[in-house]
């Protein structure tokens, strides 16, 4: 097993009152996904990954810093936007951990059910809400673990964190 530090190739924070998530892939889509309710004031980064040229990971670990808490914060939801999509591979498959500094896993799953292509696929938040706040400053990664052959990192994969401001 390798680890590797992953590239991201842009990120983008959008800060404000309003959450109909809206999939940055789809360009000129009209419509959104209400996937939850959140009360006060969000921000949301998007972060587009460089991927492996459709090279399966096998057992090795890519590790993409994607943000610096700006404020302290706490993380509502986090989506993988896969531009291709992943078949069904109960055997190799990949595992996402959104991770914050300490390290402490803030959202967890794994791939080995599919995900469709260009369809917001939400990944697991901890159910303990310490886990999942942010302080001002820390930093948030993703890590991506292949199992046996693992599977792609998708080239313009996006990942989206959304953060609810606590303070």
């Amino acid at each position: 097993m390798t680890d590797y530090t992953g590239t991201v190739k842009s990120v983008r924070a959008s800060p404000g009152a309003a959450f109909p998530f809206v999939n940055p892939m789809a360009h000129g889509q009209q419509a959104s996904y209400s996937l939850m309710k959140i009360d006060g004031i969000v921000e949301t980064y998007c972060a587009r990954l460089a991927g492996t040229q459709y090279a399966a990971i096998g057992t090795d670990t890519y590790t993409y810093t994607l943000f610096k808490a700006p404020r302290k914060c706490i993380v509502r939801a986090c989506y993988i936007i896969d531009p291709f999509g992943q078949t069904v591979d109960a055997t190799n498959y990949n595992t996402y951990e959104l991770i914050k500094t300490g390290p402490v896993t803030m959202c967890s799953r794994t791939d080995q059910y599919s995900i469709s292509q260009l369809v917001p696929w939400e990944v697991s938040l901890a159910a303990t809400s310490a886990n999942r706040t942010l302080a001002a400053g820390n930093t948030v990664t993703l890590k991506i673990s292949g199992t046996v052959l693992g599977k792609p990192i998708t080239d313009g994969a996006w990942v989206v964190v959304v953060c609810e401001l606590t303070e």
